[in-house]
C-alpha cells in the first residue's frame, strides 16, 4: 500500500496517546511496518535504531525467532482462555517460575496486562488488606513528580501536573513526599546518605502521626517521566 495513503489514514482516523494531534497532523510521521533485532523499518524503507525498545516493552529485540516460535506454538493450541474460575497451562508454569526467582516473601502471582493495570491492582490489594483487618484506611503516600500510568488510580498516585493536573478533581487524595532528587539537590547539593536519611525521617514522621495510611507508592529507583531523576 502506498505510504501516502497510510499517512493520510493515520492522521484521519488514529488518535495517538501522549501526542498533540494538531501538530502531528502537520508533520511528516514515522509509520513502521517491520522490525529486526534493534532496528525498525518504516513504510518508506528507512532504517532506525529502536533506542527506547518501543517504550521499554521490547527488550529482547524485534522479530526474535525464539519468541516468535513460542507464540506460534501456543497459538496452535489456544490463543486465550479466561482465568476467572479456571486456569491454563502457560499461566500455571509462568506463575511457578516467577515465584521461584522472586524474594521468599512473594509467594503468589496476580497477572496484569500493563504497568498502569498493575498499579491499580496493587492499590486495590493494599486497600482491601486493611479492610479485611477491620481498619478503614484510605490514604496513600506517594512522591512528587511521580508517574505510574494513566488510569485514574495510577494518576492519583502521580505527581506531574503536565500529565495529571487536568484530572485532579476526580482523583483520590494522597500525601506527597518531595521528589528525592529535587529535594537532595536543593537542600544537600546532590544525592547523599544524609539526604536519604532526611527523606526517611520525613516519611517516618508521617507514618507516626497518621493511622489511616494504606501504603507508600514508590518508583523503582528512578523517576523516569520526570526526567530520569535517580534516588539517593
Amino acid at each position: 500500500m502506498d505510504w501516502r495513503t497510510l499517512e493520510h489514514w493515520d492522521k484521519e482516523y488514529f488518535w495517538h496517546p501522549f501526542t498533540q494531534m494538531k501538530v502531528y497532523r502537520e508533520e511528516e510521521n514515522l509509520i513502521f511496518e517491520r522490525g529486526e533485532g534493534v532496528y525498525l523499518y518504516d513504510v518508506k524503507g528507512r532504517k532506525f535504531i529502536d533506542a527506547i525498545s518501543s517504550l521499554w516493552c521490547n527488550v529482547h529485540g524485534h522479530n526474535h525467532p525464539k519468541l516468535n516460535q513460542a507464540l506460534i506454538d501456543q497459538l496452535k493450541k489456544v490463543a486465550h482462555t479466561t482465568t476467572l474460575g479456571s486456569s491454563n497451562v502457560p499461566a500455571i508454569l509462568l506463575a511457578k517460575r516467577l515465584v521461584e526467582i522472586s524474594p521468599k516473601c512473594l509467594t503468589k502471582v496476580f497477572y496484569s496486562e500493563d504497568g498502569a493495570e498493575a498499579v491499580e491492582i496493587a492499590i486495590k490489594l493494599a486497600y482491601q488488606y486493611w479492610r479485611n483487618k477491620g481498619e478503614k484506611r484510605k490514604t496513600f503516600i506517594t512522591l512528587s513528580e511521580a508517574y505510574h500510568g494513566d488510569t485514574l488510580g495510577a494518576v492519583s498516585l502521580g505527581g506531574i501536573d503536565l500529565f495529571h493536573g487536568t484530572y485532579k478533581d476526580i482523583l483520590f487524595e494522597t500525601i506527597k513526599l518531595p521528589s528525592p532528587y529535587i529535594f537532595c539537590k536543593k537542600n544537600y547539593g546532590g544525592l547523599s546518605e544524609d539526604c536519604k536519611n532526611a527523606l526517611l525521617e520525613i516519611l517516618e514522621e508521617i507514618l507516626k502521626s497518621r493511622d489511616d495510611i494504606v501504603a507508600v507508592s514508590l518508583e523503582a529507583g528512578i523517576q523516569g517521566a520526570a526526567g530520569m531523576l535517580p534516588f539517593p
